[in-house]
């Protein structure tokens, strides 16, 4: 009997062993699927579109925003408000809508309409030579760069001429006579060129990325056009860039 005794608890062992790999087996299985899975949908719960089915939405507030500011304005726009003075609708920073004054609202407006390359206001940037990202800096690139920028106040589609002063001469002599259109270019030409050291920086960082490899094909100088547009549209707030003109490019 002892003998048989023996030979049946060395038989179980082994199976318990068995069935005990087998259990860890499976545990660690089933926590590896839920950490993948958990991965998995903190992953799209971030990235994919608010549009799209979640079983949860994670929102963000700005400095000085409420959950019940944001819950009014779903979608991330911001509120559109009416100047008393000039009864203009412009898009107020998070100073204005906190009380600032009326000329704050109206200093950088939102572009006015939708504007077509070849209609906007035309700056010249100048002519730039930037070394490109190349091994040693042996290459370059020599280029010119006009942005035309959408107008963002109301006078630029007014052409009728009016007296803007007088020179100093007797009986009204001596007026010059100019269009609401012609003042406002004036006015906006130098609020461009006063920003002028921030689009160049924009430019110039951006040319200094680049390969010739990047910016050798059409495809390339379209996707480089395209990524100014971005860029000086993301740094310029209350401007807007419409269209990139390459007025020189050259490489070597």
């Amino acid at each position: 009997m002892t003998e048989e005794s023996d030979a049946v608890s060395k038989k179980a062992k082994p199976s318990i062993l068995s069935i005990l790999k087998t259990v860890a087996m499976l545990v660690g299985i089933v926590v590896f699927l839920i950490t993948v899975i958990t991965n998995l949908l903190v992953v799209y719960i971030i990235f994919a579109p608010d549009d799209f089915p979640k079983p949860f939405y994670i929102n963000s507030y700005g400095p000085g925003e409420t959950p019940q500011m944001a819950a009014s304005n779903p979608q991330g726009e911001q509120p559109v408000v009416q100047n008393p003075e000039t009864g203009q609708e412009v898009v107020p920073t998070p100073a204005d809508s906190h009380g600032s004054a009326p000329e704050t609202m109206e200093k950088n407006p939102a572009p006015v309409g939708e504007v077509m390359p070849g209609e906007g206001v035309l700056l010249d940037t100048g002519t730039k030579i930037v070394n490109l990202n190349e091994p040693g800096g042996r290459k370059f690139i020599r280029t010119n760069i006009v942005l035309e920028f959408a107008p963002n106040d109301p006078r630029y589609y007014q052409t009728e001429v009016v007296a803007e002063g007088s020179s100093g001469g007797h009986g009204g002599e001596g007026t010059v006579a100019v269009s609401p259109r012609e003042a406002y270019v004036t006015e906006f030409m130098s609020e461009l060129n006063a920003k002028m050291p921030i689009i160049n920086d924009i430019i110039i960082s951006l040319l200094s990325t680049k390969t010739f490899s990047d910016v050798y094909t059409s495809e390339g100088k379209e996707a480089l056009r395209q990524e100014i547009i971005q860029a000086v549209n993301s740094r310029l707030h209350g401007y807007q860039v419409i269209y990139v003109y390459f007025t020189e490019f050259v490489m070597q």
